[in-house]
């Protein structure tokens, strides 16, 4: 797998689309191969690039909060390479600082410089930050990664309706537990506990909320961080991306090894509250 890493992403995918004639592949092989960073942490450049190519662009707009210093969030690549509008949030005004500075060195290469915004998400002033920053309706793509309360914050978005949303799971809390840290509009992880496991929520907790939303799973980067969703109406029949069971997508964090097995990481918080989500969200 380190070697095909290394090969350039267009052989790759060339090797993919031949690969899934001989041997078809599952979507959790399909975004594995295609994962490639450009400025992404763990691949997701090259998920997105593979997931827009199979259900097209329609707005060329994205949302991601929890942008950080710019030069390693999601968006960057689309917002350099590819010309999108985006509207970039973050708590931090040191990171704000320096994905100003960031983007600003990129201007050349940018169709659109993107709005950055210092803001804390709660669930009572997302819609009236994201109305604010001009982006309301149909939007290609949300991205939520403050590591605390996300779950919460995907399911209070109403303002924009987004095609495709990638959003941080928690792989230590397990494959098949249906779990998320309570709503707390000062959440901190890391004042929450010492160890900073206490955050987020499951991926199967997020395959459920999806389906409440009309998204479907279609599979995680195989570090263990991210989980992929897209709009049921977005995968149409002659698109290769398929819903995928959250047990099936799930991968442990790569950089949690060294704690232990998740189910040992677990052990670590166990003891503190979670939200259980409601059977009848469970489909």
């Amino acid at each position: 797998m380190t070697f095909f890493k290394n090969l350039p992403y267009v052989i790759r995918m060339l090797f993919l689309r031949a690969l899934s004639i001989v041997r078809p592949l599952s979507s959790r092989q399909k975004l594995r191969y295609a994962e490639r960073r450009y400025y992404s942490q763990n691949g997701e450049d090259g998920i997105l690039h593979h997931i827009f190519s199979c259900i097209g662009i329609k707005t060329h707009t994205v949302i991601e909060f929890g942008c950080g210093s710019g030069d390693q969030c999601c968006s960057a690549s689309l917002i350099i390479n590819s010309g999108w509008n985006a509207l970039l949030f973050d708590g931090c005004s040191s990171n704000c600082e320096r994905a100003e500075k960031f983007f600003r060195s990129n201007t050349s290469r940018m169709a659109h410089a993107p709005r950055i915004v210092q803001a804390f998400m709660t669930c009572e002033n997302i819609n009236s930050f994201f109305i604010a920053g001009g982006m309301q309706g149909e939007i290609d793509l949300l991205i939520i990664d403050v590591d605390g309360v996300d779950y919460w914050l995907w399911k209070a978005v109403t303002a924009v309706n987004p095609r495709v949303v990638v959003i941080e799971y928690n792989a230590s809390f397990g494959k098949e537990r249906m779990i998320t840290v309570p709503y707390k509009e000062s959440f901190n992880r890391h004042t929450e506990h010492e160890s900073g496991l206490y955050a987020n929520a499951s991926l199967s907790a997020y395959a459920a909320l999806g389906n409440t939303l009309n998204y479907a799973l279609i599979g995680c980067d195989s570090a263990g961080v991210n989980a992929f969703f897209v709009r049921r109406d977005a995968l149409c029949a002659d698109t290769p991306l398929a819903k995928i069971r959250a047990e099936n997508a799930w991968y442990p964090h790569s950089r949690r090894v060294h704690l232990g097995t998740s189910e040992e990481q677990f052990g670590i918080i166990k003891d503190l509250p979670f939200y259980t989500i409601p059977e009848g969200s469970r489909r």
